[in-house]
């Protein structure tokens, strides 16, 4: 498993690993998915077995609640797969750490992301989604100086590069709705879009009623359409803030 292979990630997600996660046990068999998975095509079956030869079993630590509610308990597959229209197949590759109205999923392309009525893809793959994953968790040991909501978060890179030096992205964890980017002494920008995305997509009664079905907790309000998510920039424990130096 990724424990003992942690090839095609960052070495700072390989420390996190090292450091941060653990193994809970055997992860589900691929005769179990193909027995309780018998609908799901091939290509599916056979993206579910090599997903859980590599991370079946591995538990995860908690992220700060405003970070998808806290993020997912671990990598324990319960064989479920769901076919949506204009998505095609996905299966649920983990179980979230409380309680929400969404789930997470693999697609048929092996993106990670969030499924409700609908499917966002958050990331490009499992291993971006971790190197993310690894940089959330990173940053409960910054200083968070700015936070970028509404609108503002389309102009979040923008914004932060008038202040810092080289700000570039982090190849490794690119995202589709989440991004990375850092810049000279540390500073790092976290973009997340995915959760807002998928409200987006839904009517608010929608969302209230799959909610209670799911068990999961309500929104206080609704969506507004001006939710884009919002965007963080992190400096090192200690360190001034930038737009301090700029101004």
């Amino acid at each position: 498993m990724i424990l003992d292979d942690a090839s095609g990630l960052s070495p700072r997600a390989q420390q996190f690993l090292r450091q941060h996660c653990t193994a809970s046990g055997p992860s589900t068999s691929a005769e179990y998915l193909r027995e309780h998975c018998a609908e799901a095509p091939e290509p599916l079956l056979e993206r579910m077995i090599a997903f859980i030869a590599r991370w079946g079993g591995l538990d995860l630590p908690a992220l700060p609640i405003d970070f998808y509610d806290g993020g997912v308990s671990g990598f324990s597959m319960d064989a479920r797969v769901q076919h949506l229209d204009g998505a095609g197949w996905l299966f649920d590759p983990c179980s979230a750490r409380v309680s929400v109205a969404y789930g997470y999923g693999i697609d048929e392309q092996d993106r990670f992301g969030l499924v409700y009525d609908d499917w966002v893809p958050t990331h490009p793959s499992v291993e971006a989604w971790f190197e993310s994953y690894a940089l959330i968790h990173a940053t409960q040991q910054m200083r968070r100086v700015a936070t970028f909501t509404g609108r503002r978060v389309l102009e979040a890179v923008e914004a932060t590069a008038e202040v810092v030096s080289n700000l570039v992205p982090i190849s490794q964890a690119s995202g589709i709705t989440d991004s990375w980017w850092q810049a000279d002494d540390g500073v790092l920008l976290g973009i997340f879009r995915g959760e807002a995305e998928m409200y987006r997509h839904e009517k608010p009664t929608q969302f209230r009623s799959k909610a209670k079905q799911r068990g999961g907790k309500k929104p206080a309000r609704p969506p507004a359409d001006e939710n884009l998510g919002f965007a963080v920039v992190y400096v090192s424990a200690g360190s001034p803030s930038p737009w301090a130096e700029a101004g």
